[in-house]
């Protein structure tokens, strides 16, 4: 059936019910017992039209919530999950914990039973945690799944350290519902949790947090021919043996090792090569500075052939090293002039092979970051020309990108000086909506948000 959203209802998180009943009746009402059938929840965000307003499914500005809080309407509390019933074949809810809000779930049964009934909170094991006569709020419970059990009994009942199926729950008898209500407890998601969730697209990136940052991209690099190959690389718990890639290019990133700065290290690199390796040469880079290149003073080494066929060369850590993981690139090439880190088109290394690993540096230093923002987009919202004032940022090298609400790059702009105000006349085709500025200096990043009419 199609369902038309009513003008008047209001934005935010709101929920969901879907009942199917065997009996006619069963179906008629959001809550209470149903004898034969299931109920499943499911949680709807009600938006408005786009702009930095409350209606825009972000929170922003001074709300406290997406969309309410601060100057816009207050957030509505969190709904409860309501009344479920053991009977409904296995029921879901899932419940936020550790936002201050309860979690209250009200229990039913349809037993006919005279004898004592009771509610058992396990996990998801079926080890009992606690018992409930009614109802039990699941706020400031650890995240994960637990279950809740109908129990009808008579006798003395003991459920310390049993299960669901013990046989010593009840002096007397004891009769465990066949179905249960599976309770997922999720965490509150926040832009600083270390987890993606929510509407994130990354960890604690996308959506309503600052946009994802896109993978640094290195240049590509292809040795072409062999025999020439790196069969050995060792390296700071790097030891991965290797045999030559038809293609002249390996790609372990995947394996990392982990320096300090200011530490030295010993990189080792064997290889195979024609003539024994006699001719061969061994080369590496590392981009310290993590900025996609291997260009910057200090990132190249020649290894000292120790063997024809081993190089070895101690690497200085620098104490100015970014902290994070980076690239590092070996190559063994035949003719000496062919030590490009990257296929250029002058020199390109015919035989050879290049690997690329990660290495994680600690201990380093890190861009340093303002937090107070100079520079100004107008207008806001725009249309078809946005206009970027740079002329109060004291630096060259400004790199702007724009991204959508996801994280995706929109658009790309690098300038080796400071231009001062531009005009970016390519945003016309952009879709109504918000997106985030990151400008980018050699000691400064400032994110600013903005918003397309598409008009």
């Amino acid at each position: 059936m199609a369902i038309g959203i009513p003008s008047s209802a209001k934005t935010g998180k709101t929920r969901m019910r879907i009942v199917v009943g065997y009996n006619a009746n069963d179906g008629d009402s959001s809550c209470g017992t149903i004898s034969y059938g299931q109920v499943e929840d499911y949680s709807i965000n009600v938006t408005g039209d786009s702009g930095p307003t409350c209606n825009d499914n972000i929170q922003n500005g001074d709300e406290t919530g997406i969309d309410c809080g601060g100057s816009c309407e207050p957030c509505s509390p969190e709904v409860d999950a309501g009344r479920v019933s053991t009977n409904n074949n296995q029921t879901s809810v899932t419940t936020t914990t550790g936002d201050g809000i309860a979690d209250i779930i009200t229990f039913s049964n349809t037993s006919t039973s005279t004898a004592g009934y009771i509610y058992l909170i396990t996990d998801d094991a079926g080890q009992i945690l606690t018992t409930e006569a009614t109802s039990h709020n699941f706020e400031g419970s650890t995240v994960g799944i637990c279950r809740v059990y109908g129990l009808s009994y008579i006798g003395t009942l003991s459920v310390t350290g049993k299960n669901v199926l013990d046989s010593g729950l009840s002096s007397g008898a004891f009769d465990v519902s066949n179905n249960w209500i599976v309770v997922t407890r999720v965490a509150q998601s926040t832009c600083t949790d270390g987890i993606q969730n929510g509407d994130e697209t990354g960890v604690d990136c996308g959506g309503s947090c600052s946009p994802c940052q896109p993978d640094v991209v290195y240049c590509s690099a292809t040795g072409n021919s062999g025999p020439e190959g790196v069969t050995n690389v060792t390296f700071a718990g790097i030891n991965n043996a290797s045999a030559r890639n038809a293609s002249g290019y390996d790609n372990f990133t995947s394996i990392s090792g982990n320096v300090n700065a200011g530490t030295s290290y010993n990189l080792r690199v064997d290889i195979e090569g024609y003539n024994g390796g006699a001719s061969d040469e061994i080369y590496a880079w590392f981009d310290w500075n993590i900025d996609g290149d291997f260009a910057d003073a200090g990132e190249s080494y020649t290894l000292t052939k120790t063997t024809n066929l081993r190089g070895d060369i101690s690497v200085a850590v620098p104490a100015t090293a970014i902290n994070g993981s980076t690239r590092m690139r070996v190559l063994v090439s035949y003719y000496p002039a062919e030590n490009n880190p990257c296929d250029t088109g002058t020199n390109d290394v015919r035989y050879g092979e290049y690997e690329d690993y990660s290495v994680v540096v600690s201990g380093g230093a890190a861009k340093s970051v303002e937090t107070s923002n100079v520079t100004k987009v107008y207008p806001n919202p725009f249309s078809n020309r946005l206009t970027i004032d740079l002329s109060q940022l004291n630096s060259g090298n400004i790199g702007i990108n724009i991204y959508d609400i996801t994280g995706k790059q929109v658009i790309r702009k690098s300038y080796a000086k400071n231009p001062g105000k531009i005009n970016l006349n390519d945003v016309s085709d952009l879709k109504p909506g918000s997106y985030f500025v990151r400008i980018e200096t050699t000691n400064r990043v400032e994110v600013l948000r903005i918003v397309s009419s598409g008009i």
